[in-house]
């Protein structure tokens, strides 16, 4: 913080030092457990493999031959992975303790992370993938760790349960950078888990629609993925309409890391053909600037009836009521949005920060 200009103040009484280097203590140990999620260690004797503590790995075959042990062991056994599909691993051996300085293993491989001299790169003869959604899983981590946008929290998978994304995040940290509409809050580490694809509904016996972990429309036709929309989260319904099936998702107000800032609540609305394309022009957008602050005083609350003929957003605008609504209208086949009262609607003016 120099550029502030920050000289040093008086001491912390001695409480107030003893809880700070307390809570770095439990930060440097929450950090090692969640490292040591990305290492495996074992032993092996002449006559088996077992975990460090010398519990048997069930299912490891072991076979000993003069100096060399040659051990097979089951994908259980492994630690979670960062990537997709795993191609090579990083390995230490050492006779006797494995030495008490060595790090956990890199937990992604980040250019700014140095590898420790004593680990020892081993390409697997194949790379390590799995027998469903091989394709979808390589492709999300890739697009997570080395994407426009990477590192937005950290999503790993265990190859025990493949299909469940883990995602460790910061979201209270949000906030504290959000133009003043908030109180700073103190940081948390949130950890939540999602299936990696989950169908959502089926059109005859070709059509699947699913979600992939949580943001990701994938469409199939006989098991080719015919399209896949980023973006979709918050999914409220699924209703057929005509020809097509509608998809209704409602995103309440979040933190942008693309904008820099917090984004309101937002509805969209995705259509789904019988031949599993979709459109994405099914609803009216960016009219009334609802995207911007100015739309409302505070956070609205977004509505919808049963069948999503009519669906929007009801708050406050200077201290008066206001709807956003849109209504479905068969012979456009679209969405169109009213505000009401029309005294409520944004001007093009009041779109600017």
């Amino acid at each position: 913080m120099g550029e502030g200009n920050w000289g040093d103040g008086d001491p912390h009484p001695p409480e107030v030092a003893q809880a700070c280097l307390a809570m770095l203590a439990r930060h440097e140990a929450d950090a090692n457990t969640y490292r040591e999620q990305f290492v495996a260690r074992f032993r092996l004797t002449k006559t088996g493999v077992t975990s460090i503590s010398g519990v048997p790995i069930a299912g490891a075959q072991h076979a000993a031959d003069g100096p060399s042990i040659e051990v097979s062991l089951p994908i259980a056994a492994a630690p979670a992975f960062m990537v997709a599909p795993v191609e090579e691993l990083l390995a230490v051996v050492s006779m006797g303790p494995l030495p008490d300085d060595l790090p956990p293993a890199l937990s992604s491989p980040l250019p700014e992370e140095k590898l420790d001299p004593r680990y020892t790169l081993l390409p697997l003869p194949e790379p390590l993938v799995f027998s469903t959604h091989e394709a979808l899983r390589a492709d999300y981590f890739n697009k997570w760790e080395f994407g426009p946008v990477p590192r937005l929290g950290r999503h790993y998978y265990w190859p025990a349960s493949p299909d469940v994304v883990h995602v460790l995040s910061a979201p209270i940290a949000e906030t504290a950078i959000d133009f003043g509409r908030f109180p700073p809050s103190r940081v948390r580490v949130v950890a939540k888990q999602h299936p990696l694809y989950r169908v959502v509904d089926r059109w005859g016996e070709n059509v699947t629609i699913g979600v992939s972990a949580g943001a990701r429309l994938i469409t199939k036709y006989a098991g080719r993925v015919i399209s896949d929309q980023h973006g979709i989260s918050g999914l409220r319904g699924v209703i057929q309409r005509g020809a097509d099936k509608h998809l209704f998702a409602y995103r309440p107000p979040h933190y942008s890391y693309m904008q820099g800032g917090r984004k309101p609540g937002f509805w969209y609305v995705l259509a789904v053909s019988p031949s599993g394309e979709v459109r994405t022009d099914v609803a009216e957008e960016l009219f009334d600037g609802y995207f911007a602050f100015q739309a409302f005083d505070q956070d609205p609350t977004p509505f919808s009836d049963r069948d999503f003929h009519t669906f929007g957003l009801e708050g406050i605008r200077k201290g008066k009521p206001k709807t956003v609504r849109w209504i479905w209208h068969p012979d456009d086949r679209r969405y169109k949005i009213t505000v009401e009262p029309p005294s409520q609607r944004v001007n093009r003016s009041d779109d600017l920060y």
